[in-house]
C-alpha cells in the first residue's frame, strides 16, 4: 500500500512538473518574443543588402525575385505584417510572367512549381494571379498551373509536392474552378491523389529530393482545410496498388503520429541524420494550419522542448537562424525560419492561416509616378552618354509599372514608350548574359569533352562575349573558366598533333623501308640500277675483292685459267662437271 501511495505521489508530481514546464515554454514564446526574433532575422538580411537602412526588397534583391528562397521570404514578411517594398516586388514578378509568356515554354518547359510560387508571391504583393493582362489576352496562372495543368503535363511530373502545392494555391483565395472540358484537376481529384501517396506508417512518399518528413508536413498543410470533412474518399494506393477508403481526418491523424515519432529530444526534426531547419519549419506550419497549439499538444513536446524551442536552438548571435556557414544556405534557412515564425505569430494572434489570402485586397496599387520623374528617367537611361547597365533593369521596370497605373498626358506617354523600348533592350541583354553564363558553365565543366564541336562553341562564346559592353562583361562569371578550358584544350591539341605527326613519319619510314627491301631483292632493282646508273655487268655487291680470292683459292689451276663453257638453260642439268674420286670415302667433291 505504501509503495502504491509513493508511486501515485510521484506520478502526480511528474504530471505537475510537466505542466509547469509546458506553461514555462509557452511564456517564453509569446507574440513579442516571436516578433523580436523575426526582426533580428530581418536586421541580419539587411546587413547583407547594399541598402542597410532601406527596404529588403531593393533593386539588388529583386534580381532573384523568382527563386523559391526570395518568394518564401516575401510571403513570410507579408503574412507577418512587415512593411516593405511589395509594390516593386509585384512589378518584377508580373514582368517575369509577361516576358515568359512570350515564349513557348512560358514559366517552365516541364515544371508546375514556378506557377505555384509566383501565384503565391503575386498574392502577397496584392496582385491577382488570375488577372494579369497583356495587349491580347488575360493570363490566369492558377488555371495554367493547377486546374488545367493536365493539358500541358501532369502535376505529379514535378514531384508529389506539386500536387500538394497546387491544392494550397487553389485554396489560397477560394479559387472557383469552372465546369468545362479544360478542367483536368478538381479539389477532389487532388485530395485523392495526395492521399494515394500515404504509406502504412503514416508518412507520404515522394518522387523528389524532399525527405519523407518534409513531404508529410506538406501533405498536412495541403489537406488541413478539409480536416473536418465527413466524406470518405476511395483511391488506389501508389505503393500497394490496393483500393483504400479513408477520410481526410484519418489520413491527417496518421501523418501526425508519424511526425511525432520522428521528432528529436530538442524539439526539432532531422533530415538524413542531421537536425534540419527546413523540416522543422514545415511541421510548425502544418500544426498551425491544423489549429494545434505547439505548447500544449503533448505529441510534439519532447523532453520539455517544443518545435519553437527546436527551431530557435539554431539562432546565432548575428540574428540568423541556420545550421550552416555558407551565405546562400544561411539565406535559405532564414527564409524557412521566417515562414515558421510568421505562421506561429499569426496563430498566436488568431489570424487566418498562413496560406489563406482571403484577408488581402487585390488591385489597390499606389499611383505615385509624376511626369517630371518619367522625363528625368528617360534622360538618365536613354540619352546619357554612359551605357545603361543591366543592373538598372529592375528600377526601370518598377518605374514603368507605376507609370502604367498613373494618369499621364499624351506627351508623357511618349516618354513612357521610350522607356519601355529601353527596358526591352536591356532585357535582351540580360537574356544574352544568362545564356552565356549557362553555356559557359557547360563548356567549362570537367565532364565536357573537348572536340571540334566544343572548340567551335568556345570560339562562338568568346566572340559573343567580346561584343558585350564592359559593364555587361562583368556579369559573365564563367569567362575565366572557359578561357582556362580553351587553354587546356589547345595544349592537349598540340600534344595530339605532335603525336599524330610522329606516327605519320614512322609510317612513311616503314613504307620506304619495305619498298627498298622488296625492290632490292627483285630483278626490277637490277634493271633500275643498270638502266639509270649505266652498268653493263651483273651486280655483285655482296662481297669485295678479298672475298673473291678466298672463293677461288681451292680450285685447280687449269680451271682458273679456262672458265667453264657457256651452256643454256636446257643443257644446264646435262653438263658433266669434272669430278675426282676420293680414296678415303665415298663422298664426291665438286670442283
Amino acid at each position: 500500500m505504501k509503495n502504491n501511495l509513493l508511486q501515485k505521489t510521484f506520478s502526480l508530481f511528474s504530471v505537475l512538473l510537466l505542466v509547469f514546464f509546458s506553461f514555462t515554454a509557452y511564456g517564453q514564446h509569446d507574440t513579442d518574443k516571436i516578433s523580436s526574433v523575426i526582426y533580428e532575422i530581418i536586421d541580419y538580411e539587411k546587413t547583407k543588402s547594399s541598402y542597410k537602412n532601406s527596404y529588403i526588397f531593393n533593386a539588388n534583391y529583386l534580381k532573384t525575385a523568382s527563386d523559391s528562397t526570395s518568394i518564401r521570404t516575401l510571403i513570410a514578411l507579408n503574412r507577418f505584417g512587415y512593411n516593405d517594398n511589395y509594390y516593386a516586388y509585384g512589378a518584377i514578378l508580373k514582368d517575369i510572367v509577361l516576358k515568359s509568356y512570350e515564349t513557348t515554354d512560358k514559366l517552365s518547359p516541364d515544371k508546375a512549381t514556378p506557377w505555384h510560387l509566383i501565384s503565391l508571391g503575386l498574392m502577397a504583393c496584392g496582385i491577382n494571379p488570375q488577372d494579369i493582362k497583356t495587349e491580347s489576352e488575360t493570363i490566369d496562372l492558377i488555371e495554367d498551373g493547377v486546374w488545367a495543368r493536365g493539358k500541358m503535363k501532369p502535376l505529379e511530373k514535378d514531384g508529389t509536392e506539386s500536387l500538394m502545392r497546387g491544392l494550397i494555391v487553389l485554396d489560397s483565395y477560394n479559387t472557383i474552378i469552372p465546369k468545362n472540358s479544360s478542367v483536368t484537376y478538381t479539389r477532389e481529384n487532388l485530395i485523392k491523389k495526395i492521399m494515394s501517396y500515404q504509406e502504412e506508417d503514416g508518412s507520404f512518399s515522394t518522387t523528389s529530393v524532399m525527405s519523407d518528413q518534409e513531404i508529410t508536413a506538406m501533405a498536412a498543410i495541403a489537406l488541413a482545410p478539409y480536416k473536418d470533412m465527413p466524406e470518405t474518399f476511395s483511391f488506389t494506393s501508389e505503393t500497394s496498388k490496393k483500393t483504400k477508403y479513408q477520410t481526410v481526418g484519418t489520413s491527417l491523424l496518421k501523418a501526425l503520429e508519424y511526425l511525432s515519432e520522428q521528432q528529436t529530444e530538442d524539439g526539432s526534426f532531422k533530415n538524413t541524420g542531421k537536425e534540419n531547419i527546413r523540416v522543422t519549419s514545415k511541421v510548425i506550419t502544418a500544426l498551425c494550419s491544423l489549429n494545434l497549439d505547439l505548447t500544449e499538444d503533448r505529441r510534439f513536446i519532447k523532453n520539455g522542448n517544443t518545435l519553437i524551442d527546436g527551431l530557435l536552438s539554431y539562432q546565432k548571435k548575428n540574428g540568423s537562424i541556420s545550421e550552416n556557414t555558407n551565405d546562400e544556405i544561411i539565406r535559405k534557412d532564414n527564409s524557412y525560419a521566417l515562414e515558421a515564425l510568421a505562421v506561429y505569430h499569426r496563430y498566436l494572434n488568431n489570424q487566418t492561416p498562413f496560406y489563406d489570402f482571403t484577408d488581402c485586397v487585390f488591385g489597390k496599387r499606389p499611383k505615385s509616378v509624376f511626369a517630371p520623374d518619367l522625363k528625368r528617367a528617360v534622360l538618365d537611361y536613354t540619352i546619357s552618354e554612359v551605357s545603361v547597365s543591366t543592373d538598372d533593369y529592375e528600377e526601370i521596370t518598377v518605374l514603368i509599372d507605376k507609370a502604367e497605373n498613373s494618369l499621364l498626358s499624351a506627351e508623357d506617354m511618349v516618354f513612357l514608350d521610350i522607356l519601355k523600348n529601353e527596358a526591352d533592350s536591356i532585357y535582351e541583354r540580360k537574356k544574352k548574359i544568362d545564356e552565356l553564363n549557362e553555356q559557359g558553365q557547360i563548356l567549362s565543366s570537367p565532364q565536357t569533352v573537348m572536340g571540334t564541336k566544343n572548340s567551335h562553341a568556345i570560339n562562338v562564346f568568346i566572340k559573343q562575349y567580346e561584343a558585350l559592353s564592359e559593364s555587361d562583361k562583368e556579369k559573365i562569371t564563367v569567362y575565366e573558366d572557359v578561357m582556362v578550358k580553351k587553354g587546356s584544350m589547345r595544349s592537349r591539341s598540340t600534344v595530339v598533333y605532335i603525336f599524330i605527326g610522329i606516327l605519320c613519319l614512322l609510317a612513311v619510314a616503314f613504307v620506304v623501308f619495305l619498298a627498298f627491301f622488296f625492290l632490292r631483292s627483285s630483278p626490277l632493282w637490277e634493271y633500275i640500277y643498270m638502266k639509270f646508273l649505266g652498268s653493263d655487268s651483273l651486280l655483285i655487291d655482296d662481297y669485295d675483292d678479298e672475298d673473291d680470292d678466298d672463293l677461288y683459292e681451292d680450285l685447280p689451276e687449269e680451271m682458273l685459267e679456262s672458265p667453264l663453257p657457256y651452256v643454256d638453260n636446257d643443257e644446264f642439268f646435262e653438263y658433266d662437271y669434272p669430278i675426282e674420286e676420293d680414296d678415303e670415302d665415298d663422298d664426291f667433291k665438286i670442283y
